[in-house]
């Protein structure tokens, strides 16, 4: 329920900007305040959000990427969903507004700027085109996709097209190394969550014998020679014997089924930390090595991913300097 109030603002939205395409003088159809219609803006509005964000994160020279080909890239898929809303508007009785060519809109499926705002203003339409539906309308027969259907069916129609092209849109982003803002806000949380205090202190626990820090990485690589250079060349990792500055050690076990490390077949990722984190990112992009910069300055320091020569991630971390007055 928490969702309906961000739904009635998007509605007060799309009811005060957008154009009526049908150009009709009567006032704007006054929003739902309950029945099928608002539950049904609910979810666009989920689907609206998703999208936005997810092509937001999205960098713009990945939108051209495709897995293979005779497949859609990452571009033409949201603008595929884009014609869609102007479409599936068009079926419920609310003609594409004049100006909108959706075979330009389709062909410009590269340009992020432009799909982001397709994006925006596309389901500003639709959500305007269900507003302009009566809730005694809702099982009227309309011709869809898939044959004659009522209003109400299309709508089942509309939201399975939402969630199949999401669930492709969140598989293409991961594998270009993106996992999902929602996803990756989350999973921070559960990081930074305080552990449980208790005002009475805990039973003693027998004195056991602890390690004193890593001692070394060891993992497998398809040509282990060249994989070290590359860490020599590029991060100044010394083999075999690297000596370690002081410093905070995160070791934090994850689930097998998280997407932080982006590729499901990497099962651990490095995190090095650096002392000047654009210095770093500069060098490595100089050597021609992609990055990504977590734009975000969190409490506890700076962030960028990198991969190695075989796929292997890497995240790199500027941690935060002490305030001055912290003791």
């Amino acid at each position: 329920m928490r969702r309906f109030a961000m739904v009635l603002a998007l509605i007060a939205l799309s009811a005060a900007t957008a154009l009526s395409a049908q150009e009709k003088t009567a006032a704007t159809p006054a929003a739902p305040t309950a029945g099928p219609r608002l539950e049904f803006l609910d979810e666009v509005s989920y689907y609206e959000q998703r999208f936005v964000r997810l092509a937001e994160a999205i960098p713009a020279e990945k939108y051209s990427w495709r897995p293979g080909e005779g497949v859609r890239t990452i571009g033409e898929v949201y603008m595929h969903v884009v014609t869609g809303n102007y479409g599936f508007a068009r079926m419920l009785g609310t003609p594409i507004p004049a100006g909108v060519d959706t075979k330009a809109l389709l062909a410009s499926a590269n340009d992020k700027a432009k799909v982001v705002q397709g994006l925006k203003d596309s389901f500003a339409h639709f959500r305007a085109a269900i507003l302009a539906i009566k809730d005694s309308e809702l099982d009227k027969e309309i011709k869809t996709p898939r044959g004659q259907s009522t209003i109400r069916g299309a709508l089942f129609l509309i939201s399975g097209h939402y969630g199949e092209h999401l669930g492709q849109s969140i598989a293409y982003a991961r594998m270009v190394g993106i996992v999902p803002p929602w996803t990756e806000e989350r999973q921070r949380q559960e990081v930074e969550k305080p552990k449980p205090s208790s005002l009475s202190s805990p039973p003693k626990e027998p004195s056991i014998q602890k390690v004193t820090g890593i001692g070394g990485v060891f993992f497998r690589s398809r040509d282990p020679k060249p994989l070290a250079e590359w860490y020599r060349a590029h991060l100044g990792i010394d083999d075999p014997s690297w000596q370690q500055q002081a410093g905070p050690t995160a070791f934090t076990p994850f689930k097998e089924t998280t997407t932080y490390f982006g590729d499901p077949s990497k099962q651990w990722m490095m995190n090095f930390r650096v002392a000047d984190l654009d210095a770093m990112v500069a060098q490595l992009k100089s050597a021609g090595i992609e990055v990504t910069v977590d734009p975000e300055r969190y409490p506890y320091g700076r962030f960028a991913r990198i991969h190695d020569p075989e796929g292997n991630p890497i995240e790199l971390w500027q941690p935060a300097e002490p305030k001055k007055d912290q003791r």
